[in-house]
């Protein structure tokens, strides 16, 4: 493959002319047909095309997808075209902050104007979407200083939520920030953007980045944070002002060759720069992370404040600050100078022994100091996670109190990090040589070792598969997937070091400030930290609230008052339920079904219909529940009187006896949980979920809408509750089996169990499992997509076969239903152990009766076979 002629179709797109060319990709003006849009496509550059740059540039798109800021270029769409990876962005038409600072260098800072910067933005942007001759409206401040100050302090703003994101782009230069025809800005290509705290340096050697917006411990290949980001924004802001470049040197080489020398004064370029703006810069561009601001939000209120003409929160160091900074860049110099010094106040010195003394005195204060702010630290973080507790779910009556407890806990515990952060780093100036003895010693002892070879030898297996011809599908999507897998397990191998300090009472305090700093990153640094996970439980309610209660008000009055005239229901009077929205009426048996909204993709949670009304699952959707009338009904199965309740021939003692027990109306899946809505409650990528399960089977290859398996009662009970939802109880599962069926089995005879349910049939003989029943056929030899069965009287596909159902079987003591017994030691039942009702795909049609209790397990099992339907209670 060539290349890419730009007057050509391009599979959903005509593309339009070139818009730019980068190394891994080329970026096309295109019309989307469908929508007659105008977007920008990036496609892969053919002649990079190979299995680390595909997986880089789709990392790109997805990365790009899933950050949510105005400041952010948006993905619009994905895909690929003969073989060719691309995808679609807004098309941002106007110019790159590198186009306006090429064209303004030609007057020189003296010479610009007010509307320079405009002129240049809408005479390009014409060029990319031939858009009006005459001027747009335009956004940025008139003043040329000022309006660089706010194109910077925007990217900022962007690049905080990035970082908020966990990502760091590595790559904030003039050419990936972009301004519109109105003066928005954006920010762009994420092609290298990583994890942070990630490696400078890429799995093949490459330094990551442009080197004349490099930070010092990027062009260093040391591990990279989001302090390298604001350096770099530290770098074009300086370029914006002075139309120079801070650092001379466009390669790495010559950038190491003089990483510790200081840019000119950007004064020296422009004289009117005011003190505050320039102690904006000297900030930005501290050469030690520690010193810059520690956070994009930092800098972009600082900037904000210098066009508002407030006063900012840093100022420029003074001559002991400058000071202590060169002795970091320069040690050895400012080492000899300190010498002379101490050497003649040695001289000077009349009683050294109390010298040493005070010093000694001063140190143990310190000490002590610091370790009471840390208990204090530690009691307010022992609160706050246990008042975190209480928000597990996401509901609207809990928006105020998280509200509270954001700014009372959260946001003050943020603040804490910094400040622990630095005391870490000054103990560890402290620390003794670490050499390659010690780095040996910490990576033998780090548990992703095991890992890393595990992971080696699954690479190994792939390249195998993928040398054969052809080769399977499955190992060319599986082998991005572990190779990303072992890029984190070697950063976090890269980023492991013990620190020995020389004394054991400076040990101690290191030890306890890392702890606490490691508690503190997990309670506010990160998407997943506990201050983002409140805040998105506050947004989500907020969401739900809006979109179930008052949106679908009219839909919900509509539910209520047909279930209040329904006799299953004896009068309901059901409200609006937190996260789900109505549906419909199911057509056969006129029970309401709802989706969950949680659990779908956000905007296409709702399923399809066909012609006939009945759904059809689709792997967007979320969870649909029906809303089953509950009433007494009795539970289990005898096989001595044919006139008596479910009467079975067929059963087995730990079935017996038969019970009679009432239940409440509930709420129970429709189908069984899919892998895909398993990844989104979970918080998993579903290529992910196998390796986090602790399985190593390869889920790649699999067809839409599978049911979720090998996964343990004890993980699925805690993801649960974190969305207000349950597993069912025998009793509740058993229940909504039957459906109103007193007969073994609820489908009538074994002839049409075919239509019912998927066993152990003609076609599981075919791959090797033993079965008494292979005169049948029921069309799929393992598991089968959900809903490919006909549904039972309440509309439930699956209660019998495709996939045992894990039970909560904890509440069988109180409703005093009988203990199974599987073994010779009457082993008693406790919270420690687990039920899975039901039957599978594997087994014959004896065990898929309605009463069968097919396994007894421990809570932290898993089996290939077993998978999860979902009940949730009705909120009163």
């Amino acid at each position: 493959m060539t290349g890419i002629d730009a007057s050509r179709e391009f599979g959903p797109y005509r593309l339009l002319h070139e818009l730019g060319r980068g190394g891994m990709g080329t970026v096309h003006v295109a019309m989307q047909r469908a929508l007659q849009r105008v977007v920008a496509l990036k496609v892969l550059s053919p002649n990079v095309v190979g299995e680390r740059a595909m997986w880089r540039f789709q990392r790109e798109a997805k990365l790009l997808a899933k950050l949510e800021h105005p400041g952010i270029v948006k993905v619009i769409d994905s895909g690929a075209v003969d073989g060719l990876p691309f995808f679609a962005m807004e098309l941002v038409a106007g110019a790159s902050l590198a186009d306006v600072l090429r064209e303004l260098a030609v007057g020189g800072v003296q010479q610009l104007r007010g509307e320079a910067i405009r002129d240049v933005v809408q005479r390009r942007a014409r060029d990319v979407d031939g858009g009006p001759v005459e001027p747009a409206a335009w956004s940025l401040p008139s003043d040329p200083q000022a309006a660089m100050v706010t194109v910077v302090a925007e990217v900022a703003t962007a690049l905080a939520s990035v970082h908020a994101a966990g990502v760091v782009h590595r790559d904030v230069k003039p050419s990936n920030i972009l301004l519109r025809r109105d003066g928005a800005v954006r920010i762009a290509d994420f092609g290298i953007a990583h994890r942070s705290e990630a490696a400078a340096m890429t799995l093949t050697g490459e330094l990551a980045g442009t080197p004349c917006y490099m930070a010092p411990e990027q062009l260093r290949g040391e591990l990279v944070d989001h302090r390298t980001d604001v350096f770099a924004l530290g770098a074009v802001l300086y370029q914006a002002l002075t139309l120079q470049l801070p650092f001379a040197g466009g390669t790495v080489a010559a950038r190491l060759a003089a990483i510790d020398d200081a840019p000119a004064p950007a004064e020296r370029h422009v004289p009117t720069l005011s003190r505050d703006l320039l102690a904006v810069l000297g900030k930005a561009l501290a050469p030690v992370a520690a010193d810059r601001y520690q956070s994009a939000g930092e800098l972009a209120a600082d900037l904000r404040a210098v066009v508002a003409g407030q006063p900012v929160r840093v100022r420029r160091p003074g001559r002991l600050q400058t000071l202590w900074r060169q002795a970091r860049r320069r040690p050895w110099s400012v080492a000899a100078a300190l010498l002379a010094v101490i050497g003649a106040l040695v001289v000077l010195s009349i009683d050294l022994r109390g010298r040493r003394q005070v010093h000694a005195e001063s140190e143990r204060v310190t000490t002590a100091l610091t370790e009471l702010q840390r208990l204090e630290v530690g009691v307010r973080l022992d609160q706050a996670i246990a008042a975190a507790r209480s928000f597990r779910v996401a509901r609207f009556e809990d928006v105020a109190a998280m509200e509270a407890w954001l700014t009372g806990h959260g946001e003050p515990l943020a603040a804490e990090l910094p400040r622990f952060e630095q005391q870490l780093l000054r103990l560890r100036d402290e620390a003794l040589p670490y050499g390659d003895a010690e780095r040996a010693a910490d990576r033998a002892g780090h548990p992703a070792i095991e890992n890393l070879a595990r992971i080696d030898f699954e690479l190994g297996f792939l390249d195998q598969q993928l040398a054969k011809v052809p080769s399977p599908a499955s190992a060319a999507a599986r082998r991005p997937v572990v190779a990303e897998a072992r890029e984190r397990l070697l950063e976090q191998l890269e980023a492991t070091r013990s620190w020995r300090l020389p004394s054991a009472e400076r040990q101690f305090l290191h030890d306890q400030v890392a702890k606490l700093v490691d508690r503190l990153r997990t309670f506010a640094a990160g998407p997943n930290a506990t201050v983002a996970r409140i805040a998105a439980q506050r947004d989500w309610a907020l969401a739900s609230h809006r979109r179930v209660v008052v949106e679908a008000a009219a839909s919900w009055e509509s539910v209520a008052a047909d279930l209040a005239a329904d006799p299953r229901f004896a009068g309901l009077r059901l409200r609006p339920q937190g996260d789900l929205l109505p549906l419909a009426k199911d057509p056969r048996s006129g029970l309401w079904e709802f989706v969950h909204l949680r659990s779908g993709e956000p905007g296409r949670e709702l399923p399809e219909r066909d012609a006939a009304g009945r759904l059809r699952p689709g792997v967007d959707m979320g969870i649909v529940f029906v809303l089953l009338p509950g009433g007494s009904f009795p539970i289990g199965a005898q096989a001595t009187d044919p006139g008596g309740p479910n009467h079975d021939p067929g059963a087995r003692p730990e079935e017996q006896p038969v019970q009679l027990i009432a239940l409440p109306p509930f709420f129970c899946g429709k189908y069984e949980l899919t892998l895909e809505q398993w990844s989104r409650i979970a918080s998993v990528e579903t290529a992910d979920i196998a390796a986090s399960e602790g399985q190593t089977r390869n889920r790649q290859g699999r067809a839409p809408c599978e049911p979720m398996d090998t996964v343990s009662q004890a993980r699925v009970l805690r993801v649960l509750a974190d969305h207000g939802l349950a597993l069912p109880t025998e009793a509740q599962w058993e229940y909504a089996c039957r459906a109103g069926t007193t007969s073994p089995f609820p489908f009538g005879v074994r002839d049409r169990v075919a239509e019912f349910a998927n066993f152990a049939d003609a076609r599981a003989r075919r791959i090797g499992l033993p079965t008494p029943d292979a005169d049948l056929d029921d069309g799929f030899a393992r598991v089968a997509p959900v809903g490919s069965f006909a549904a039972n009287d309440f509309g439930l596909h699956d209660t019998l076969g495709n996939l045992g159902e894990l039970v909560d079987a904890r509440l069988n003591m109180r409703l005093k239903l009988a203990v199974p017994k599987f073994d010779m030691r009457q082993q008693r039942f406790d919270d420690s152990m687990c039920l899975v009702r039901g039957g599978s795909y594997r087994s014959p049609v004896q065990s898929l009766r309605s009463a069968a209790r097919r396994d007894l397990m421990t809570a932290d099992q898993a089996q290939q076979d077993t998978g999860v339907r979902v009940v949730r209670a009705l909120d009163v």
